[in-house]
């Protein structure tokens, strides 16, 4: 699963369109596996935190 939400953080990424249509899902993701163990909530959080549009939200 990390996998594929890692292809569509990279999709998101390049294009801030789809990253529009699925920010809240893609944050909501990383939320919800929070008490998943083995590294699992940490590598999507890292790979959340990755997307450009972060930062373009917070200015």
């Amino acid at each position: 699963m990390a996998t594929m939400y890692e292809k569509v953080i990279i999709i998101c990424d390049e294009e801030e369109e789809y990253y529009q249509i699925f920010a809240d899902r893609l944050r909501a993701v990383v939320t919800d596996t929070s008490d998943v163990g083995w590294g699992f909530h940490d590598q999507l959080a890292y790979l959340y935190s990755s997307i450009q549009h972060l930062e373009d939200e917070e200015k």
